[in-house]
């Protein structure tokens, strides 16, 4: 048989692909469903604070997958899982730490799967309680005091801290402050005042506010130092004995003088020191040299520890000493002595008169003899 060259081209075409009969197979394809949810997870878009003190809490719950509508499964604590809505509310928790969990249910039962998102926080819905410890009532203030206060309370906060200068009719703030404890008041930031009082009102971490207290009875402020004036004695006078030194003290607290005296006005020695500021004091200056002129000076301080300005006196004092003695010339001991003798003094000093004593019994005890 003969073959032309198309029909070797039309044997070879046959070779490569036999005709076929009918329509084309598709090609095969996996019988397994797709998983919607194989590839989504829940997700939490809306949750209460770690800590707080609602009375209700919200969670809201969403999937990461926008085209899958999902049902949820979620449980508190240790409760049975069950179906949930996205909104989930929690009401009347207990006091304390909570667990919340939620998935996708992804099963014929509600359960719970590795995939499961899970949220811890912790209820506090009871007001904390502050106690004022100091200052204490009645108290005077000066200068930076501390403010001691104890708070009952599982998550502390702060502690606002108010004042009143009008006994409590009426309270302005003058700082929040965490509740560490204590605080320290610089007081002269404030005016002087005789009716200050002060209020705490504790805040916790959660939210809670707890009852205010305050002082039932009123404090005062000090910061102004005491103003002295010596009034006696003036200076330029004499004196031989005792001397009234008197001086008037300016201020609300009265609290303590101290007294000195200098002979150039420079360098001082002590008279008397923190005595009550009564306004005088006498002294006894026997014990000083004769016929000395001697500077006077007074310097107070207040009942808050204020420390004030001296007054000094102008001119110096003289202090002159009149020395008066008597001795017995006759007897003077080892004597006899019957009827009527007389006694002989020797004096020195302008004496007026003298009185004679008589003792019986070796000068334990002594009697009058003569008074004048």
């Amino acid at each position: 048989m003969r073959l032309s060259r198309s029909g070797v081209a039309l044997l070879w075409l046959y070779a490569c692909k036999p005709p076929s009969i009918g329509p084309e197979k598709p090609e095969p394809v996996d019988p397994t469903p797709v998983n919607p949810l194989q590839n989504a997870d829940v997700v939490l878009l809306q949750t209460p604070a770690e800590l707080t003190s609602n009375a209700e809490v919200v969670f809201v719950l969403g999937v990461s997958d926008p085209n899958v509508q999902p049902k949820f499964v979620c449980r508190l604590d240790a409760h049975d899982v069950e179906l949930c809505d996205a909104t989930v509310t929690f009401a009347n928790l207990a006091e304390g730490p909570h667990r919340f969990e939620a998935d996708l249910k992804r099963s014929a039962l509600p359960m719970l799967t590795s995939r499961a998102v899970g949220f811890d926080f912790v209820s506090d819905r009871l007001d904390p309680a502050v106690v004022l410890l100091e200052p204490v009532v009645e108290s005077l203030l000066s200068g930076t005091v501390a403010i001691r206060f104890s708070t009952e309370d599982a998550h502390r906060g702060t502690i606002a801290i108010e004042i009143s200068t009008n006994s409590g009719e009426t309270f302005t703030s003058l700082v929040d402050v965490p509740d560490n404890g204590e605080y320290a008041w610089d007081t002269r930031s404030t005016p002087d005042t005789e009716h200050l009082r002060l209020r705490l009102v504790p805040h916790d971490s959660a939210g809670n506010t707890g009852l205010p207290v305050m002082h039932q009875a009123d404090l005062a402020i000090d910061n102004t130092a005491p103003v002295v004036v010596l009034t006696a004695p003036a200076g330029a006078e004499s004196f031989d004995a005792e001397v009234y030194i008197e001086w008037n003290t300016m201020d609300a607290h009265p609290g303590t003088v101290s007294l000195a005296r200098s002979v150039d006005g420079q360098n001082w020695s002590d008279v008397a020191t923190d005595i009550p500021d009564l306004g005088s004091f006498l002294w006894d200056t026997r014990a000083l040299a004769n016929d000395v002129a001697l500077f006077l000076r007074v310097t107070p301080t207040d009942a808050a520890g204020i420390l004030g300005t001296s007054d000094t006196t102008d001119q110096a004092l003289r202090f002159s000493h009149v020395v008066l003695r008597a001795t017995v010339v006759f007897p003077n001991g080892g004597e006899i002595l019957s009827g009527v003798r007389l006694v002989t003094t020797a004096t020195e000093g302008p004496v007026d008169h003298l009185q004679l004593e008589l003792s019986r019994n070796a000068g334990a005890t002594w009697s009058l003899l003569e008074a004048n």
